[in-house]
C-alpha cells in the first residue's frame, strides 16, 4: 500500500519525537527529499531495499539509517500508545465514515479520521507530546 506525503510526514514526526522501531526485512521505510516529498521502500533481507514507487533495488547500509524512518504498522502504533501510558478506551468505525479513538491517561482525548493508520499515527504523536 502506498501512502500519501502527508501521512509519511506524520510518520517522520514520530521519529523526531523519539518513536523507534527496529529496521527489519519486510518493514516499510521512507525518507524525505527536499523538493520531491517522500519515497517509500520495503526493506529486504541482506540489507537491500526496493522502492515501492519505482521497483528499483539498492543497498541499505548502516550509514544510511539516519536518513530513513520506519512506517509503523497499526499494531506497532497501538503498542506505542500503550507504552506511553495511555489506555485506548474506544476504537470504532463510526457510521462507516470515519474511525474514532478515545485515549485516556489523566483525561480523555478523542480523535477521528477517515483512515485508521493515519488516525493512529496522529494519536501517538499526541501521546508523545502529552506524556
Amino acid at each position: 500500500m502506498l501512502h500519501s506525503n502527508s501521512f509519511l510526514k506524520e510518520c517522520e514526526k514520530l521519529k523526531e519525537k523519539g518513536f523507534s522501531v527496529d529496521f527489519k526485512p519486510g518493514q516499510q521505510i521512507a525518507r524525505g527529499f527536499a523538493d520531491l516529498g517522500y519515497e517509500l521502500f520495503c526493506l529486504l533481507p541482506n540489507n537491500k531495499t526496493t522502492s515501492l514507487f519505482t521497483g528499483e533495488k539498492a543497498d541499505f547500509s548502516e550509514d544510511h539509517k539516519e536518513f530513513f524512518f520506519v512506517v509503523p504498522t497499526k499494531d506497532e502504533l497501538i503498542e506505542g500508545i500503550q507504552r506511553k501510558g495511555f489506555e485506548i478506551k474506544l476504537l470504532s468505525y463510526v457510521d462507516q465514515r470515519e474511525w474514532k479513538i478515545i485515549v485516556e491517561k489523566d483525561e480523555e482525548k478523542s480523535f477521528a479520521d477517515k483512515d485508521l493508520h493515519f488516525l493512529l499515527v496522529k494519536t501517538l504523536i499526541f501521546c508523545f507530546e502529552n506524556e
